[in-house]
């Protein structure tokens, strides 16, 4: 698909990060190994280390948005299930851990025939050029999706092809869907619509599929933004992130090439030599070694009128020291991620793995804190477009306003020992009079306002007579 000016870097940088988080970048880690090291000594690194990648594991650690299914509700409407089937919130958090490691990510609505619910899909966004109105310039008004298709009709009848599909809604009473194809026409390959062929809508194919009764189109389109900006892309946002992430593969590289083949003594042979060895050649220099394993037993000869002598050198790396080293570097980059250095746990912390790096809960509340505002701006656009599609499709009568919708993130919650331990400060504090009751339960429950923690308070004391009560009547 011809990409226009200033794409391409958002597409291929896009594309990396995506290889990161969700598909194999072993191939991208080749090519940082090849700027790291000689032809020859790369012949050698046979297993690229891709398993520690701090793209990939800061944010699957940050996504934590939709950890347990959100509370959605709509003002003057009960019952909004024809816009939140069961399988919306775990799209939601694939679409969101796409949305923070690729700093966007689209999901795409449709209403199918026979549906009782909006369907739902997510859309990469290396997958898609988009234009903003520049009087909302992080909302799309114009969506051109890559999608790959089986051909229906032209020259590559019946064999898989790409299509560009377009969405565009710049004028709502003329909003326009269109699909092409590249095919040879006299001679030449160009773009041919194909719209006819591909119909969301098979009962009428040529005209655009989803209309409001009052004549306007619905743009079936939603952008996710991975924080509130004032532009359609923040691509460039984090770009040190994937940077780090392929220097921490190549030295997790050398660091099992090390243990494999440097973390034991050299021997060193002084007027010794073998009988023969194997010629390598890798790049201008030519290698010769001795392929050898536990049981092998190596002959040296002395040389003419010599004494020979084997000496031993240290090990050329320490394991446990190259490894601290380069966890540090890795830790390194969690501001990158845009983690505090505090709300990090490194290597041997009671429950972690000896090379782990482990968001603490505390970092992935400050986490979800932030994620919470340009997340709550998505969601409510996307109910407020699954209302008008299931409004003009489903006979609903949905709030087709995002201010309508109400979206209640469930929080990050607190572990045995951070309740534990908020207790006993609360109760030193009560103790010295500088605390009450309210702010003890406020505490360990940071959502509730004070007249919820008031009721509270009311219900465990009512929990208590009852319970007193019950007892006398039992005797």
């Amino acid at each position: 698909m011809p990409i226009p000016d200033g794409e391409r870097d958002r597409i291929e940088l896009t594309m990396l990060r995506e290889r990161m988080m969700f598909e194999d970048w072993k191939p991208d880690l080749l090519e940082e190994l090849s700027q790291f090291f000689a032809a020859e000594v790369l012949k050698r690194m046979t297993h690229p280390d891709t398993t520690r990648c701090p793209q990939k594991f800061y944010n699957v650690q940050k996504n934590v948005l939709y950890s347990g299914a959100p509370k959605a509700e709509a003002k003057g409407a009960a019952d909004i299930s024809a816009i939140t089937p069961p399988e919306l919130w775990p799209l939601r958090k694939r679409g969101h851990l796409m949305t923070l490691g690729l700093r966007e990510s689209l999901m795409r609505l449709d209403w199918h025939t026979g549906n009782t619910t909006v369907s739902y899909r997510v859309v990469a966004p290396s997958m898609v050029l988009a234009f903003a109105d520049p009087k909302k310039p992080t909302v799309p008004v114009v969506v051109i999706e890559c999608v790959e298709r089986t051909a229906k009709s032209g020259e590559n009848l019946g064999k898989t092809i790409w299509t560009r599909e377009t969405w565009d809604i710049r004028d709502p009473k003329v909003p326009v869907r269109k699909v092409e194809a590249q095919d040879k026409i006299n001679g030449q390959s160009e773009w041919r619509d194909v719209t006819a062929d591909y119909p969301v809508n098979p009962e009428d194919p040529g005209a655009y599929p989803y209309m409001r009764k009052n004549g306007t189109g619905i743009f079936p389109w939603v952008m996710y933004h991975a924080e509130v900006t004032d532009q359609l892309w923040s691509w460039g946002e984090q770009r040190e992130l994937v940077d780090g992430s392929l220097k921490v593969g190549a030295l997790w590289t050398l660091w099992f090439h090390g243990c494999r083949d440097c973390s034991h003594p050299q021997r060193a042979a002084i007027d010794l030599e073998t009988p023969s060895a194997a010629r390598v050649t890798e790049g201008a220099r030519p290698v010769d070694w001795i392929p050898m394993d536990q049981s092998s037993i190596l002959m040296l000869y002395s040389k003419k009128d010599r004494n020979g002598r084997l000496e031993t050198m240290a090990p050329a790396m320490n394991p446990k020291e190259f490894a601290d080293a380069i966890q540090s570097y890795a830790a390194g980059l969690a501001q990158e991620a845009g983690i505090n250095d505090a709300d990090l746990q490194v290597g041997g912390s009671t429950g972690m793995s000896g090379y782990a790096i482990v968001v603490s809960r505390d970092g992935l509340r400050r986490a979800w804190a932030a994620q919470v505002p340009a997340a709550t701006m998505g969601d409510q656009q996307l109910l407020a477009t699954a209302a008008a599609l299931a409004n003009a499709y489903g006979g609903t009568a949905l709030p087709e306003d995002p201010a309508a919708y109400t979206i209640n993130y469930v929080e990050v919650g607190r572990s045995p020992e951070e309740v534990k331990a908020d207790l006993e400060e609360m109760r030193e504090l009560e103790d010295r009079g500088v605390a009450g009751p309210l702010d003890t339960m406020q505490k360990v429950y940071p959502t509730l306002s004070r007249d919820g923690a008031i009721g509270k308070l009311v219900d465990i004391a009512r929990q208590k007579v009852d319970i007193e009560a019950a007892m006398v009547a039992a005797g």
